[in-house]
């Protein structure tokens, strides 16, 4: 135990000292030797070697939680490429956020602040969601991308009127989390203002 966190020796990659960091109140795992990082799915998938789905299932078993498989019996579960890709265009957008535009200063000062150096940013992907309601909306219509496969990677919130969208992530520091095939399968993200420090957004 390290504090709040847990320090261990990484079971990614040999090392004698530890440097695999595991975080119970973001929820995230991150070895400062290997790069390897995530969630728990993400961890349960390197870790033995299975995909997303059977990560699923691995964990289910685990807690007594019945997962349905996809499609009704006989089926796997599989995952819609165009979910992919609606991910990948939403970290490509949060990590230009945090690199190149003037709104991303916040938690550019920010990361500097928690000790993340820029090479950590690019090596991580890390990214920044603006202020704004209709950002990512935007950039996904410009990739051509419906806002119903957004909303289905649940990177948008359909409105309550019923009539438009509006982006999940507003004003965060985003980490994006990975499949065992390095695709980008999901985001969390840190609010930035200081009355919301302390509580993170995740899905």
């Amino acid at each position: 135990k390290a504090g709040k966190n847990f320090k261990a020796l990484c079971p990614f990659h040999p090392e004698k000292t530890p440097s695999f960091m595991i975080y119970p109140r973001k929820q995230f795992f991150i070895c400062y030797g290997c790069g390897a990082g995530g969630d728990l799915i993400t961890f349960v998938m390197r870790h033995e070697q299975v995909d997303f789905p059977e990560a699923i299932r691995l964990l289910a078993e685990k807690a007594g939680v019945v997962v349905p498989t996809a499609g009704g019996k006989g089926r796997s579960a599989s995952v819609d490429p165009d979910l992919y890709r609606a991910h990948e265009v939403a970290a490509r957008f949060f990590h230009d956020g945090l690199m190149k535009s003037s709104e991303g200063e916040p938690a550019r000062a920010y990361l500097k602040k928690r000790g993340l150096k820029p090479e950590i940013w690019e090596q991580f992907r890390l990214g920044y969601a603006p202020q704004r309601w209709d950002g990512l909306l935007e950039e996904a219509r410009r990739e051509g991308i419906p806002p119903l496969v957004m909303e289905r990677a649940g990177l948008i919130i359909a409105r309550d009127s019923g009539e438009g969208w509006y982006d999940r992530f507003r004003n965060r520091v985003i980490f994006p989390i990975w499949d065992a095939r390095g695709r980008v399968i999901g985001f969390g993200g840190r609010v930035l203002e200081e009355a919301e420090a302390d509580r993170a957004g995740h899905h």
